[in-house]
């Protein structure tokens, strides 16, 4: 009876930042050309690896052909989260495909275009985000706010009493959206005992998530590229779980406050993962147009590897 074993490459880099062991970590699995592995060994692996997510990458023998990546969090399979697309661009244009300056990876989401940003030496990457945008009914679930024993009414833009606002940047990916009046308050807000539930979403059902955030500043109207600039510090939970940078979560912020805004090309850039010591920096533009419809939603973010081996199955 043979003892082989599969022997499968993988990477670790950090997403949005450029300083080793901040960031978000990201498993990156590499499945040779025509080599698959069934999804519960995935799962499994995902599962080991024990981070935010982790990629299989499976490559390609075509040169400038799509890449097509399945995304893993320890437990499910997402169509597409944000800081695994920018990590995987980050490395195939910095480590695989030097020679170019952009690539297409393919998710259950679609397709994504990965560019690299130019003046940058390839230590950043933006990306446009496939979207499927949808602001739902608000939520009124108390059990949201009365988990934070550590926070009062006063710390809430809102108060306690409004429903909360909810929003997908793709089906799959939801988030509850909590505005806080200061950093203080952020810095208090914590995880949850049990995973976020809505009923309500239909076709949207999936991943949910708790994204909570301040406004720390606006410069609207500064005659550049975009209409405005918004300034935002931010925390994701889902249940106990936090997570450093949530590229998708940031996308659907951005998107809203960008709807909120109206017709025009927004900014907003985002700070996550500071009170874990993992700072990350994610930057996100939106394009309203006519109908408060989003039209196009671009993520950006920088990666540096930590580490590289094998594993085995």
């Amino acid at each position: 009876m043979s003892t082989a074993k599969l022997k499968l490459k993988f990477y670790q880099i950090d997403v949005f930042t450029r300083t080793p062991y901040e960031g978000n970590p990201l498993a990156i699995v590499h499945l040779p050309p025509k080599q698959n592995i069934p999804l519960e060994d995935k799962q499994r692996i995902a599962r080991e690896f024990n981070l935010s997510e982790t990629v299989f990458l499976h490559e390609n023998d075509e040169n400038g052909g799509e890449i097509k990546i399945d995304i893993f969090t320890p437990t499910v399979e997402l169509p597409f989260a944000g800081h695994p697309t920018i990590g995987v661009g980050w490395h195939l244009l910095a480590h695989l495909q030097r020679d170019r300056t952009a690539a297409t990876l393919l998710t259950k989401a679609g397709s994504v275009p990965v560019v690299q940003v130019p003046g940058t030496a390839i230590d950043k990457v933006k990306l446009e985000v496939p979207i499927d945008f949808r602001v739902h009914t608000p939520h009124a679930d108390p059990a949201i706010m009365k988990d934070q024993a550590r926070l009062t009414a006063d710390d809430y833009v809102n108060g306690t009493n409004e429903p909360h606002v909810v929003a997908s940047v793709v089906k799959g990916m939801t988030f509850v959206l909590l505005q806080l009046k200061t950093t203080d308050g952020l810095g208090r807000f914590g995880p949850y005992a049990q995973i976020t539930t809505i009923s309500s979403l239909g076709d949207w059902e999936g991943f949910v998530g708790v994204y909570a955030f301040v406004i720390l500043g606006e410069e609207v109207g500064n005659g550049g590229e975009v209409n405005g600039v918004i300034r935002v510090q931010t925390r994701m939970f889902n249940a106990a779980l936090e997570d450093p940078a949530t590229g998708s979560a940031a996308c659907t912020l951005a998107g809203w406050l960008s709807l909120a805004r109206g017709k025009g090309k927004w900014a907003v850039e985002i700070v996550q993962g500071v009170e874990m010591g993992k700072k990350s920096e994610i930057g996100v533009v939106v394009e309203v147009g006519d109908n408060e419809k989003i039209e196009r939603i671009e993520l950006a973010g920088s990666a540096v590897q930590v580490m590289e081996g094998h594993l085995y199955l």
